[in-house]
């Protein structure tokens, strides 16, 4: 009798494992299934102003890898980005009238349209908070600051900044790409970078006509290639930190000349500029270029006048300190 209990008490305990594990089963393929769909859920598109008047509701609705394309006409209002948003206008015919903000958010792309400033009450045009944003053509007009950036890393590429009435850019303790772009006419700076050990890299970047100075370092490091730093009131002021403006292996090819006080101003030694075209064939005068500064050799030309200076292939190109001693 006992035996056949044992049997039976055995035979229910392995049906009613076989329920449990059929359950089981089923609650775990129910979560796939869930977890999936999730997974699975596209990223939307909104529009302004066929579904949405303005940018402002469209980013109300907006979530991480949704982008608001915004049209052609005049906005008004400040605009903050949220994570993972990318806002695109269809170019110079959209017109933010005033700034936007992305603070505390990572993956932003702000692409084509234009912010007009003019007045006092247009302090950034752009401004990053511990955030990482890309910027893409992109016009910045009449803005006391036309970017300016803290504690973020910034990408950039294609913008035009003009008339800015304090810097042109303002990086603080962030790293940076600046590619592709023009900073000009501005009342006060070109571009500032500060109070940052991240590097900050420059490449073809035209920073002309503004008041003060054209790059101003300070406690920062910065490198620049292939860029013109012209008419302005100071072209390049190293305060302190480190700035690479072409080494022998990596020319600059930049082009700092005409600049009213200055070409080169450097409180720090042993900076290096090799590679660089000062605004005539012949060795930069000391009174336009810190004597500290590492200039040999220099460009003979301007790059601008169709020659190839990229990288190290710079055969058509007559050194400076090469003819010299001819």
């Amino acid at each position: 009798m006992a035996h056949r209990s044992s049997e039976l008490f055995r035979g229910l305990n392995a049906r009613r494992i076989r329920r449990i594990a059929s359950r089981w089963a089923a609650g775990m393929a129910f979560g796939i299934v869930w977890a999936c769909a999730v997974s699975g859920v596209q990223a939307s598109t909104y529009r302004v102003p066929e579904e949405f008047l303005t940018p402002q509701a469209a980013m109300q609705r907006a979530q991480a890898g949704d982008t608001i394309r915004v049209g052609d006409g005049i906005y008004e209002g400040e605009l903050a980005v949220k994570p993972g948003v990318t806002i695109e206008g269809a170019g110079s015919g959209t017109v933010f009238r005033q700034g936007m903000t992305v603070r505390g958010a990572a993956g932003v792309v702000l692409r084509g349209f234009r912010l007009q400033g003019g007045t006092n009450q247009h302090h950034f045009g752009i401004v990053c908070e511990k955030a990482d944003v890309t910027v893409e053509n992109v016009t910045v007009d009449g803005y006391h600051h036309g970017i300016g950036a803290e504690d973020s890393t910034l990408a950039v590429r294609g913008i035009s900044i003009r008339d800015a009435f304090n810097a042109g850019i303002l990086l603080t303790n962030s790293s940076a790409s600046i590619q592709d772009a023009s900073v000009t006419d501005g009342a006060g700076n070109g571009l500032i970078v500060s109070e940052s050990d991240r590097l900050v890299r420059i490449a073809r970047v035209v920073i002309a006509g503004n008041g003060l100075t054209g790059i101003r370092v300070s406690n920062a490091r910065v490198h620049v290639r292939d860029s013109r730093i012209v008419d302005n009131g100071l072209g390049v002021s190293i305060e302190s930190g480190t700035a690479d403006f072409g080494t022998r292996a990596q020319p600059g090819g930049n082009a700092i000349f005409g600049n009213r006080v200055a070409d080169l101003d450097s409180q720090v030694g042993g900076i290096e500029a090799r590679g660089n075209f000062w605004g005539s064939s012949s060795q930069p005068r000391r009174d336009r270029v810190s004597p500290n500064a590492l200039v040999e050799p220099w460009l003979s030309r301007d790059p601008a006048d169709g020659l190839a200076v990229g990288g190290r292939d710079l055969a058509a190109v007559r050194w400076g300190s090469l003819r010299a001693q001819r």
